[in-house]
């Protein structure tokens, strides 16, 4: 998978760093589908949209989405 391929994406412990959460609280909101990832080996990548999708238009501005 190339770099562009991850456009779109944070690493999971960036978006727990962005909204002041722990990363196994990112973790499963992914295992149980309210947000989508992709795993390259065990890291996982979140979708930025997936995240301003699950908790709303106010935590867009965090991600640069606005």
């Amino acid at each position: 998978m190339m770099k562009n391929d991850l456009d779109g994406f944070l690493p999971a412990q960036q978006v727990a760093n962005t909204l002041g959460k722990h990363v196994s609280t990112i973790y499963r909101w992914s295992d149980s589908g309210a947000i989508e990832e992709i795993r390259i080996g065990k890291r996982r990548y979140i979708k930025t949209k997936s995240i301003v999708a699950y908790l709303g238009k106010d935590v867009a501005a965090l991600f640069g989405l606005e």
